[in-house]
């Protein structure tokens, strides 16, 4: 073998590899993981074990379409959810979980990006709501299918948010399934759970594992 043969040979393999590295990079690739501390919102004339439990970091939420609001004299729809710290821009920020819905659960959000409580009156209450809606379609805002058919299967999610570009980014089992621009604000928080929509089934379930929130440094 040449050495121009030996030279090209080498080279095929070392494009090979780049290919193949960029192909495995994923959605976290990049990003350092943040302590996970969150609090829990649910029915408020209920005990959080209600609503609300955990085993082998298993999370089980749920809530029933006759349900209070989660705080007296809110005038929301009923939820159970799981909400993590505020962040403010500049920052890259990422929610992951892999998450499964029981059949018979329809019309609620199981994910969303909130605009802070003192920004919301201003820009809106969510810049991002991914929904369980037409008895088993995963949907951005009850519009785009990110996933169909996905009632008693674990999904991967991820959801990056980089609040200088205004970009949404939704991967379904690792793949990019929605962009989006946020709503322009500058301080939001992600939640996890059940938020009935309108039309919401009589209960509404989710069970969660692998949470992790991301940041890029």
């Amino acid at each position: 073998m040449t050495h121009t043969t030996q030279w090209r040979a080498g080279a095929c393999i070392f494009l090979a590899f780049l290919a193949a590295s960029a192909a495995a990079a994923g959605p976290t690739d990049g990003f350092a993981e943040q302590k996970l501390t969150f609090k829990v919102q649910h029915p408020y004339d209920l005990n959080e074990g209600e609503r609300y439990s955990e085993d082998h970091g298993v999370y089980h939420l749920w809530v029933r379409n006759t349900d209070k609001p989660f705080a007296e004299g809110n005038k929301t729809l009923p939820r159970t959810e799981m909400r993590f710290p505020d962040y403010s821009s500049p920052a890259v920020m990422q929610f992951e979980a892999d998450m499964m819905v029981p059949s018979g659960t329809n019309n609620v959000c199981i994910c969303q990006i909130h605009t802070s409580n003192e920004e919301s009156p201003k820009f809106g209450a969510t810049t991002c709501m991914i929904d369980v809606r037409d008895n088993g379609e995963l949907r951005q805002y009850n519009g785009k299918v990110l996933l169909a058919h996905i009632y008693d299967q674990w999904f991967h999610l991820n959801v990056i948010h980089d609040t200088s570009k205004h970009t949404i980014d939704a991967y379904v089992n690792n793949k990019l399934a929605d962009s989006k621009e946020d709503n322009k604000a500058t301080s939001f928080y992600f939640k996890c759970g059940v938020y009935e929509q309108h039309g919401g089934s009589n209960e509404m379930h989710v069970y969660v594992k692998n949470v992790k929130l991301w940041s890029k440094p």
